[in-house]
C-alpha cells in the first residue's frame, strides 16, 4: 500500500480523524439560506419536544442496556433510526410516539450487558475476518485488527451527560438541536442544528464542547 493511498485514508472524518479520546471538533457548514432565516422561522413543538425527558431516558437505555450501537434521532420529524449488533447490516426506523411505550421498546430491542457489547462486536469481527473475501485483502485485515484492538466503548457517564443535556439543547430560543447521531463503535456524536450546521466530536469531548460554545 503506497504512501499516497495511506494519506487518503487519513482524510476520513470518522474512523480515523476522530477517536474516542480526541478533543477535536469538526464543524460542517450547511445551507447558508437556512442560517439567514433562523430568526424568522416559526417553531412549533412536536411529540419529541413534549416528551423529550422521557425519550432521553429511553435513548440512554437503548445504548447501554440493549444491542443498539448506533442511534440517529430526528427531532423535527420524530424519526428514530436504530442499528443493532444483533443485526448489523440492518437499519430500523421507529416513530418517537411508539418508542415511549415500554411494550414497544422491550419487544424490539433485545437486552445485553454493556460490558458484553464490546466483546460481542470483537467476536463478530473475528468471524468476519475469516471470510474468503477479506482473506484476499491483507491490508484491510491488518487495519481492522489494529483499530479493534483500541476498541473502547464510551463510558455510561459520558452517554448520560449527553442525554441529560437534550432538553436544553432542544429548547434553545434560536439555534436549537435538529438531529443527533451517536455511534458507540466510533465513540462519536454528531449534532445538527436548525441553522443547518453540524458539529462532529468524540463523545468524551461533548461536555467540553458545550462549555466552550453555549
Amino acid at each position: 500500500m503506497n504512501a499516497l493511498y495511506e494519506d487518503e485514508l487519513q482524510k476520513a472524518l470518522v474512523g480515523v480523524g476522530i477517536n474516542a479520546f480526541s478533543t477535536r471538533v469538526i464543524g460542517l457548514r450547511g445551507d447558508q439560506s437556512l442560517r439567514h432565516t433562523v430568526y424568522t422561522r416559526e417553531r412549533i413543538a412536536n411529540f419529541s419536544d413534549l416528551h423529550i425527558e422521557e425519550l432521553a431516558n429511553i435513548f440512554l437505555y437503548l445504548l447501554t442496556d440493549t444491542g443498539i450501537h448506533r442511534l440517529s434521532i430526528g427531532f423535527n420529524n420524530d424519526e428514530i433510526k436504530t442499528f443493532s449488533i444483533f443485526d448489523p447490516f440492518n437499519m430500523e426506523v421507529h416513530k418517537a410516539e411508539d418508542l415511549v411505550r415500554k411494550s414497544y421498546y422491550q419487544s424490539h430491542f433485545p437486552q445485553i450487558h454493556y460490558a458484553e457489547k464490546a466483546a460481542f462486536i470483537d467476536r463478530a469481527y473475528e468471524h468476519l475476518l475469516q471470510d474468503n473475501e477479506l482473506q484476499r485483502l491483507p491490508y484491510w485485515q491488518a487495519k481492522i485488527r489494529e483499530r479493534n484492538q483500541r476498541l473502547n466503548l464510551p463510558s455510561r457517564d459520558d452517554l448520560r451527560c449527553i442525554f441529560k443535556r437534550l432538553p436544553s439543547l432542544r429548547s434553545m430560543d434560536n439555534f436549537f438541536l435538529r438531529s443527533m447521531i451517536i455511534s458507540l463503535f466510533n465513540s462519536t456524536v454528531s449534532l445538527s442544528f436548525n441553522c443547518d450546521g453540524t458539529q462532529l466530536m468524540a463523545i468524551a469531548g461533548f461536555d467540553e464542547f458545550l462549555k466552550n460554545n453555549f
